[in-house]
């Protein structure tokens, strides 16, 4: 059945087809707190959550992200440490930081996969961190398409979503980008798409740059909290479920059977 005429924004997903061949190539799930300044001075902290995810999450490095802060007479500038914890084969990495924890992958496997690693991460923070507030949760997937099936792109993908890219294909274009932001049942939804040289990319760490012309789609649902909401486990995992879901629904109408089937699913 094809699900083209549904409403991305609203209502329940189409049923998961799974994909051997998926051009899906990364995927976030996002966590933020009010700043929690122990996680960077107080090495306990750091210390309970990584035993309780050291099972699966043996590796460890610690890393430096740079804030800058614009005051009134000066710009200043500070060095906030984010550590990252990954599975033995470096597919899978939680970043831990004094405002989110995230979960990343450009190894996924299902929805339900990924919801159960949320879960013990978040679980895990709760436990050792006990993080009171949540101020935003979002989930992101991104596909790229390339080689064959961008030569037949227009075949796999709704006439709108390509636009220029349909229309003309000029090999004087260089670049393309389209980018949608919806309400939706969930919180918003923002989508990028757009065409891409070799070695071209709008986000290394889920799509890093490949040798040949590509064409991308990135999904990003999330929930900003204007108020008070406490952080319970069960209820983020809830809202992890639905934005998944919600991300799928948009990735369904904006592609057609014959992709799904290029991808080795079966209809």
């Amino acid at each position: 059945m094809n699900f083209s005429q549904h409403d991305p924004f609203s209502g329940h997903a189409p049923e998961s087809i799974p994909l051997p061949e998926t051009p899906l190539t990364g995927v976030l799930v996002q966590v933020m707190f009010p700043e929690i300044l122990s996680i960077s001075t107080k090495s306990d902290f750091v210390a309970a959550f990584q035993e309780d995810i050291r099972q699966g999450y043996p590796l460890i490095r610690k890393e430096t992200n740079l804030v800058f802060q614009v005051g009134e007479n000066a710009a200043t500038q500070t060095s906030v440490p984010i550590w990252r914890f990954l599975d033995s084969d470096s597919k899978w990495r939680v970043s831990l930081t004094t405002n989110f924890v995230a979960i990343e992958t450009r190894d996924y496997e299902s929805r339900a996969d990924l919801v159960q690693r949320v879960t013990e991460i978040l679980q895990a923070l709760k436990d050792s961190v006990n993080p009171s507030i949540v101020t935003r949760v979002g989930v992101r997937y991104i596909d790229q398409v390339h080689g064959k099936q961008l030569e037949k792109l227009d075949q796999l993908v709704r006439p709108e979503i390509l636009g220029l890219f349909h229309s003309n294909r000029s090999e004087n274009l260089e670049r393309t980008l389209s980018e949608i932001s919806a309400s939706t049942d969930e919180g918003h939804l923002n989508a990028r798409w757009g065409y891409l040289l070799p070695n071209q990319t709008h986000e290394p760490d889920l799509m890093p740059a490949i040798k040949m012309q590509s064409w991308f789609l990135d999904t990003d649902v999330y929930k900003q909290y204007n108020s008070s909401v406490s952080f319970e486990v069960l209820e983020i995992r809830g809202s992890v479920t639905r934005m998944a879901d919600r991300a799928y629904s948009f990735f369904r109408w904006a592609t057609n059977d014959e992709f799904l089937r290029e991808y080795g699913g079966e209809i």
